[in-house]
């Protein structure tokens, strides 16, 4: 069953989390978006080369940069309100606008960031990343994740 943001947020450290962990020197295979339904899906494989679906629902946002033909994980990140939030808010300035220094270079930026921050605060989203050793940088703004094995 899909995972709310905030169960993600809560099972952040403990067992679920080695679903993420698996993906490790994994790669990236592929990216399907249904803008109309706020659908994501990922095409990953784990670092045995077993295939899964990341599909993340009410998508808010998504970035990927740098699709190659290899895209090798480094790993998959929650960030939360747990996390450094200096940190998450340049990834979350990354997203919405494609700097990571955005809210400082452009004040009117700020309060956009400042608004997904609070979602993510209140448990509403999480931010989600995929950050490459090499090729796809992958980050999502959603309030459902889902990880299925194919």
């Amino acid at each position: 069953l899909p995972l709310a943001a905030a169960e993600l947020m809560e099972t952040r450290n403990s067992e679920s989390m080695s679903e993420l962990e698996k993906f490790v020197e994994g790669r990236v295979v592929g990216v399907s978006c249904d803008e109309s339904l706020g659908i994501v899906r990922l095409a990953l494989e784990d670092r045995s080369r077993r295939g899964h679906v990341l599909t993340a629902y009410q998508v808010d946002d998504l970035l990927v940069l740098d699709m190659r033909k290899q895209n090798i994980i480094d790993r998959v990140c929650v960030w939360d309100s747990n996390s450094d939030s200096a940190e998450w808010k340049r990834k979350l300035a990354l997203l919405l606008y494609g700097e990571v220094d955005a809210a400082e270079r452009y004040s009117e930026y700020a309060k956009r960031i400042d608004e997904a921050a609070a979602r993510i605060n209140s448990r509403e989203t999480i931010l989600l990343e995929v950050e490459p050793v090499f090729g796809a940088l992958i980050l999502l703004l959603t309030r459902q994740v889902e990880i299925v094995a194919q």
